[in-house]
């Protein structure tokens, strides 16, 4: 993400949030997947803007207050070196990977007091020697302000935007060509959206159009925004489908604000959204637009196809910067206050994370800015207080199967869905045992354990032995299950009773009264358990073996099942794991020596289709391997 400066009035509230890294915060993991953080302290700091440079692992973090660069190693956040003589305000960075170069603009003027007044130019850094190349003045004289950069990796081309003008920067030659015809007045205060498949560059001015800057010839074309609409503050870019968002202040027909759709294939309009809907940000390997919520608590995610909106309650406003980890399609949203952190698979918020920092008012810089590469997360909540909050993106574990044959107490385990040998086959357990696996040392390793009479007999490794945890929970007759019902990233056990439909949950593997007590499902039913919506919290089920009816629950409570499908025949067996590493666990049975499974909680057709086992062997599931 690069840097922006927003200025926005509501009434006699003006807010000013600046964009561009990430913000700081403590964090609490919260399950298997869940995020772990450290943080970078920067004594006296005032963080303005930051810069991943992900070919060497480096974070460029600006200081107002010194005028200088920070350079962080991405692999200990250890501070390498101080970069001099860049200026104040620098509200904006843009990479090269390319060439390997940090671009950081410094405003000759701001809008707000607070604030350093910059040199007015761009320092071009070497990002592998840490050391100023040179410096570009984009005016004709005495430097510019209120810069917005824009970096196409595609054509290795630095846009730039200012108070008066807009022109190009080749990172291979260090050179600066002004853009003819963008010499408006202050036109531009939102984000730059790039397109390198159609070589388009978009900036939106407040209320006089969209510029659209054509990269092959630097050609220059304004669309006039539709009639009774305007005021833009933020945009974003679809390359998959061609279209352009902009979060817009007047939207036709109705008094909130809501995003403005350009279709470019057909130019096509549409409106979506009744809410304060910014920042924005693109995942283009998933076709999801991501929202955040400046006024309000009702962020949302649109569909690149279909422009259907899904909103979030995040329980939070004032998010000042967003970026997206492609790879997980997870979104990382900040305030002063939070960061959230939306599962863009499952459509929910994964976490919210407390900044614990005090309330306070004035200029608030928040940024947040992802490492593709790492996965490591850099977030700013609050500039003034100096610190950098690294979180770790996980990976969602892709879980495979096993099976368990009750005749003898033997495991045979697979890290892929597909027919063939199992990797792994242990004797664990007797005859007429039941199986029970889960995480149970959060290392991130499913393991095995079995119940018998009432007792469970859990290992820490898929290795022959003896148990490492023996304990007692619930009576003979019980089926166990298994999950992370608190979202510390262990799994613990809980049992349900058949013969009532009573589910018995603890968040410890220790004997003792249990944490959670409910019921759900009829007599004969089977317990299952998993995160049904990508919340990061486990929870349960049944399967009726009598017609194949499935009933999940989102909460650990009495009530009425969310998700009620069929799936599978009478007689058939329920398996349930993430099978394509999506954050959500979806459904599977176990048909005589065959595994079906479904990567949606759906009625339909089974995706996944192969053998392993035996007639008569009972099915389990999880990540053997501990890897992606």
């Amino acid at each position: 993400m690069i840097g922006r400066l927003m200025v926005k009035t509501i009434g006699l509230l003006i807010l000013i949030t600046l964009f561009g890294g990430l913000e700081g915060g403590k964090v609490q993991a919260r399950n298997a997947d869940s995020v772990s953080s450290q943080t970078i302290t920067i004594p006296g700091a005032q963080i303005t803007a930051l810069g991943v440079y992900e070919t060497g692992n480096k974070i460029f973090a600006a200081d107002d207050n010194s005028q200088s660069i920070k350079v962080i190693n991405g692999a200990n956040n250890q501070i390498i070196t101080t970069i001099q003589n860049v200026g104040g305000a620098v509200f904006e960075m843009a990479v090269n990977e390319t060439y390997g170069k940090v671009y950081a603009a410094s405003d000759k003027a701001c809008c707000t007091t607070g604030i350093t007044p910059g040199n007015g130019l761009i320092s071009v850094i070497n990002a592998n020697t840490n050391q100023v190349i040179t410096q570009i003045n984009p005016g004709t004289q005495g430097g510019v302000s209120y810069f917005i950069l824009g970096s196409d990796e595609v054509h290795d081309k630095i846009y730039v935007a200012y108070f008066s003008g807009m022109g190009v920067i080749d990172a291979a030659t260090n050179t600066y060509t002004p853009i003819p015809n963008t010499a408006a007045p202050y036109p531009y205060l939102t984000q730059m959206g790039i397109n390198t498949v159609t070589n388009e560059i978009f900036l939106p001015t407040l209320n006089s159009g969209l510029t659209v800057i054509h990269g092959n010839n630097l050609s220059v074309q304004t669309i006039a925004y539709p009639p009774n609409s305007g005021q833009a503050l933020d945009v974003a870019v679809n390359e998959v489908e061609n279209k352009v968002y902009i979060t817009m202040i007047k939207i036709p027909g109705q008094p909130q604000m809501g995003i403005y759709i350009l279709d470019r294939d057909n130019g096509n309009t549409s409106f979506v959204g009744a809410d304060d809907l910014e920042p924005l940000a693109f995942n283009n390997t998933s076709n999801l637009l991501f929202t955040g919520v400046q006024v309000g608590s009702q962020a949302s995610i649109v569909d690149g196809a279909t422009n259907q909106l899904t909103y979030l309650n995040l329980g939070a406003s004032g998010m000042g910067d967003i970026d997206v980890r492609v790879g997980t399609n997870r979104a990382y949203m900040a305030s002063m206050d939070y960061t959230v952190i939306v599962n863009g698979s499952s459509k929910t918020v994964f976490d919210k994370v407390p900044s614990n920092l005090p309330p306070r008012g004035g200029l608030v810089f928040t940024l947040v800015n992802v490492n593709q590469s790492t996965g490591k997360v850099y977030v700013v909540n609050d500039g003034d207080v100096g610190i950098i909050t690294v979180f770790q993106d996980p990976i969602p574990e892709r879980d495979t199967t096993g099976v368990f044959r009750p005749s003898n107490g033997l495991l045979y385990l697979k890290n892929s869905n597909d027919t063939g040998f199992a990797d792994m086959a242990l004797n664990y357990g007797l005859g007429g045992d039941y199986p029970v696996v889960g995480d149970w040392d959060g290392n991130g390793t499913v393991t095995i354990g079995i119940y018998r009479g009432g007792t469970f007999y859990l290992k820490n490794s898929n290795t022959l032995g003896f148990a490492e945890v023996v304990f007692p929970f619930g009576i003979p007759g019980d089926q166990p299950i298994a999950g992370d019902w608190n979202g510390d990233g262990i799994d613990t056990i809980g049992v349900y009773r058949p013969s009532t439909g009573q589910f018995l949950l603890k968040n410890n593997n220790s004997e003792g009264q249990p944490d959670a007590s409910f019921y759900l499902g009829n007599v004969g039913d089977v317990g299952v358990a998993g995160d049904w919506n990508g919340d990061g919290l486990d929870t349960t089920g049944v399967f009726r073996p009598s017609n194949g009816v499935i009933f999940l629950k989102n909460k650990n409570e009495d009530g009425f099942a969310d998700i009620a499908l069929n799936y599978g025949l009478p007689g058939d067996q329920p398996v349930m794991g993430d099978w394509n590493n999506d954050g959500t666990d979806t459904i599977g049975i176990y048909r005589s020596g065959t595994f079906y499974l479904r990567n949606e909680n759906t009625n339909g057709f089974a995706e996944i289709i192969f053998g392993l086992g035996n007639p008569g062997d009972m099915p389990i599931a999880g990540n053997w391997d501990g890897l992606p």
